[in-house]
């Protein structure tokens, strides 16, 4: 995902990893997809969304699924540090 490894995902790269996706038959607008995905991660406004942005934004969108906070004993903190790793681990191929 992060070609350039600057720790950042670029608007061209989402673009590319978002191409790259299957999503069967459901019609899709990349173009579309890469500027919504850019509001909803980019909290600093540079156009790019860095590894603490996708993390957040991942926590946020698993704690509010189907509306519903997920019970935990874990800290913000605690599962940011395991979301991190996660996410490492998967765009580090």
């Amino acid at each position: 995902m992060d070609h350039d490894r600057d720790n950042c995902i670029s608007q061209h790269e989402l673009k590319e990893l978002i191409r790259d996706v299957k999503f069967g038959k459901v019609p899709l607008n990349v173009e579309e997809v890469v500027v919504k995905m850019i509001e909803e991660l980019d909290t600093d406004g540079d156009h790019m969304i860095n590894e603490e942005e996708f993390v957040s934004r991942f926590v946020h969108w698993l704690n509010t699924t189907n509306n519903r906070t997920l019970a935990t004993t874990e800290s913000p903190d605690d599962i940011y540090q395991v979301s991190k790793a996660t996410v490492h681990f998967y765009t580090s191929f």
